[in-house]
């Protein structure tokens, strides 16, 4: 049974979605820059591979398995999923009483134009044991119609909490515009919407974690309360994906 927690009303300022601004609840994969700063650079560089005709870059994500120190202690196991995901719906306005929030980096933020529509955020959710990774398959980066939303929050007792305590931090939430060329992998204990994608045709996502089928163990939800209520908790301000 999903946790509820109620905060004040808002918007949420996307941000354009890379390896530094999300590292601190996970990471964001993709091929690696030659900015020598990427996390994902490795200080050997990408290997040749496949007879010089591909290069290989090593270790782009953890795989974590923490299930060792859940209570029941069932042993797990590394499974991947297919997710479908359509295009959510959005609504055309803003709350009267949302607040635009954006993290203090203003140049992070996807656009400065009026958002082509708002996402209704209404639950979260976490997997206290495991990463998880979400490989958007068939999205073209340069895809003008579609692109996903990765929505995160820290806990009320640090940013990847592991030890069940601790409710999302709503004041702290953070949204990103994710392209078909970028996966995500979520710490384990990090607070995260459900697969959220925006604009007109549905994506398919490969997923891998580990599991020990365990609901309260796999995955813990807290739906957000005022959304339950009929009235607006955050709003994710969706910026225009494509000429606009």
């Amino acid at each position: 049974m999903p946790l509820k927690q109620v905060t004040a009303s808002r918007s949420i300022v996307v941000e354009i979605l890379n390896p530094s601004n999300f590292q601190d609840f996970g990471v964001c994969i993709q091929t690696p820059s030659a900015n020598a700063n990427d996390p994902q650079n490795s200080p050997q560089g990408p290997l040749s591979a496949n007879q010089g005709t591909a290069l290989k870059y090593e270790a782009v994500s953890p795989i974590i398995n923490l299930y060792d120190r859940a209570p029941t202690r069932l042993p797990s196991k590394l499974v991947m999923s297919l997710f479908v995901c359509t295009p959510r719906r959005l609504d055309d306005d803003a709350a009267a009483t949302a607040t635009a929030t954006a993290p203090a980096t203003a140049a992070a933020a996807a656009t400065t134009q009026k958002p082509i529509g708002y996402f209704d955020l209404p639950i979260m959710e976490r997997h206290p044991f495991t990463t998880q990774t979400f490989v958007p398959m068939g999205l073209d980066a340069r895809d003008p119609t579609t692109a996903y939303l990765v929505v995160v929050a820290p806990t009320t007792v640090g940013a990847c909490s592991t030890d069940g305590a601790g409710m999302p931090d709503l004041s702290r939430v953070r949204a990103f515009l994710a392209r078909g060329s970028q996966a995500v992998t979520y710490s384990p204990g990090v607070w995260h919407a459900p697969m959220v994608v925006v604009g007109e045709r549905e994506v398919s996502f490969l997923v891998t974690q580990y599991s020990n089928g365990v609901g309260g163990e796999d995955c813990e939800e807290v739906e957000l309360g005022s959304v339950l209520d009929g009235g607006t908790v955050i709003k994710v301000a969706v910026p225009c994906l494509g000429t606009c």
